[in-house]
This record gives structure tokens, C-alpha cells and sequence, in this order.
């Protein structure tokens, strides 16, 4: 094999790896890279990072291995000296991390097409990056793209056929690819690390909001943010549904109403959404008339009550014309005695 051929096989497996690893993993923050930021005059700016991963848009890989300082260089900055300190001019710039690599170990090729004119080429690849800063806010940004759901009346279990539940349960992945992933063309992509201004005392402090910084969803997150969704039970939504009729309550479906004496008529009305609860007109008589009854008892209690007192007050008059007789006799009797 020549050099041209060993080349050709680790560009290949490179590009393939960059290529699954933009379109199918994804880019962004892996982990670690917290940033902060600090300026002299002889160094100019330098960012501190904590180490970390990162895979730009491109499916490139970077490590940051340590907490540095790294000089930051301006981005886009052209043919500038790399030692060349940087300043900011305002006082609001945006740092981002951008892959880089270098070649190394410069080695003799003989494959030249002059078999007496020696080459030379690099044989290791060292893969690295730049902190590098604008003063531009970022617009190409991380999006998240809408995914539409599918109807309920779609699945089997919901009536629907085989094909409409098959055609219901990938409508989540077509949605996502009609939004997403029509165009393949990958763009050289800095993987942004924050905004950072600076105060009146010329320190830099990073501005958390808007916070634009996209991140890698990896399958441990993912799995992570499934996991907590699904056994959460308590209304994980926030739509304040209905969790019990007082204190009674069916996770594994409905809550019956029921009338045990019979009274009440209870219809669903699934159009209108509501539950129809009236009371039924035997009912309305029945308590009608215990009600009347009722009453009467009441006013025959009080019939007696007053009769008892009438009773009562026919005997005081019987004694007191009984009194009365007898004093006028007491009298007559009197007057007699002393006629004689």
C-alpha cells in the first residue's frame, strides 16, 4: 500500500464516522465546558473551561482536556498573529469553540511520480480546537423542530384500522423529517459557549439569559427524560385534571356515580363533554308528601297542646264558681240567725 492509499482509507472512515455522528447523534454540548472569562492588558483575553466534550455540526469531535486559560482568538479574524493578544472593543462578546487540526511529523513519501525527487508529508493529525469570540450575537443557533402527533381515533385501540395505526405511529418521525432532515448539507458549525459582558469594573460576567447553547441529547438523557415522564402520575402536564371525588379515586379508570336509593338520574353527555344529574319526578312527589305529613303532625301536637290548656283552664272556673256558691250560702245562712 502507498501513502495515498492509507490516506484515502482513513478519510473514509473519518468522513463516515463525522457523517453518522452529525445526522444521527446530533450536536452540541456533551458535557462539562463551563466557561468563564478574564482580560489583561499582556495576555488579552483568555477563557477558562472546565473539561469537557462537544461535537460541532459537522460530527467533529472535541475535547477539552483541562481548565486551560486558552487566548481567545477573534473569529473570523483573518491572517492575525494567533500570539497577537486580543481585545474587545465593546463590551458584549460571544465565545465559542471551533475544531481545528493540525498536522505533524513531517516524513518522506516514496511514491513521487520523479523516482529521484524525495517528498515529504505529515503522518499524524493532531485534532484540536480555538476558543474564538465575536462580537455578533449567534444566528444559527440549535433549534428544536415540531414533531405533530397523531390523531387518537387513528389507533386500534381507538377504532382505528391496521394501516391508519401504522401510518399514525410513524407520522411523529415524517413530521420531523419534513421540518429537519430534508437537506444533509452540514455547515462548519462553532459549538457556542455563552455571551459575556463586561461590567464597570472591567471584569466579564457571563449573561445566562437568553441562554442559546445547544446541547447533544445523548440516549442516557433521553431515556432519563422518558423514564420521568412515564411514572409521573401526579399530572405531569399541569392541566389540573380531575384526580378524585372526594378522596375517591381510580388511577386505572373511571369514578362511577351512583344513586342508591334511586333518586337521582345520572346521563353522560360525551358530546357536550358533561354529566347530566337531575332529580327524578316520583321523588319530587314522595318528598312532597313526607313534607306535608310532616307539617300535620307538627299542627296536630299543636291541636292537643291547646286543647290541654283549655282543659285546664275549665276546671280553675268550675272551682271558682264552686267558691263563689258557697260563700253566698255561708251568708244566707247568717242573715237567718240573726233575724231569729
Amino acid at each position: 500500500m502507498t501513502a495515498r492509499d492509507m490516506e484515502a482509507e482513513q478519510s473514509y472512515h473519518r468522513e463516515r464516522t463525522n457523517a453518522i455522528s452529525n445526522h444521527v447523534l446530533g450536536g452540541g454540548l456533551v458535557c462539562g465546558l463551563g466557561t468563564t472569562i478574564s482580560e489583561t492588558d499582556r495576555r488579552g483575553l483568555e477563557a477558562t473551561i472546565e473539561p469537557g466534550l462537544a461535537v460541532d455540526r459537522q460530527g467533529q469531535l472535541m475535547v477539552v482536556p483541562s481548565n486551560g486559560p486558552y487566548r481567545l482568538k477573534e473569529r473570523d479574524g483573518g491572517d492575525t498573529d494567533p500570539e497577537e493578544p486580543c481585545h474587545a472593543d465593546g463590551k458584549d462578546i460571544y465565545v465559542f469553540l471551533e475544531y481545528r487540526e493540525c498536522h505533524v511529523e513531517s516524513v518522506p513519501i516514496p511514491d513521487g511520480a520523479d523516482g529521484c525527487e524525495e517528498r515529504c508529508c505529515h503522518n499524524r493529525i493532531v485534532e484540536t480546537f480555538d476558543v474564538v469570540y465575536s462580537e455578533q450575537a449567534p444566528t444559527d443557533y440549535k433549534t428544536v423542530p415540531s414533531v405533530t402527533f397523531p390523531a387518537k381515533e387513528k389507533l386500534t385501540k381507538h377504532g382505528g384500522s391496521a394501516r391508519e395505526h401504522h401510518e399514525a405511529l410513524t407520522q411523529m418521525a415524517r413530521s420531523y423529517y419534513d421540518e429537519h432532515s430534508e437537506d444533509c448539507d452540514g455547515e462548519p458549525f462553532s459549538v457556542y459557549l455563552g455571551h459575556f459582558e463586561k461590567d464597570s469594573g472591567s471584569e466579564w460576567e457571563r449573561d445566562p439569559t437568553p441562554d442559546l447553547r445547544s446541547f447533544l441529547y445523548t440516549n442516557d438523557m433521553l431515556y432519563a427524560i422518558i423514564a420521568s415522564h412515564v411514572t409521573d402520575f401526579d399530572d405531569p402536564h399541569e392541566i389540573d385534571a380531575l384526580k378524585s371525588i372526594h378522596t375517591v379515586s381510580n388511577p386505572n379508570g373511571n369514578v362511577d356515580l351512583n344513586s342508591p336509593n334511586d333518586t337521582l338520574s345520572i346521563a353522560p353527555d360525551q358530546n357536550a363533554k358533561q354529566v347530566n344529574i337531575d332529580v327524578k319526578g316520583d321523588y319530587v312527589t314522595r318528598v312532597e308528601y313526607e313534607r306535608l305529613e310532616r307539617r300535620v303532625r307538627e299542627l296536630e301536637k299543636q291541636v292537643e297542646h291547646v286543647l290541654e290548656e283549655c282543659c285546664d283552664d275549665d276546671i280553675v272556673i268550675e272551682k271558682q264558681a264552686d267558691s263563689k256558691q258557697q260563700r253566698s250560702e255561708r251568708q244566707q245562712s247568717a242573715s237567718g240567725d240573726k233575724e231569729e
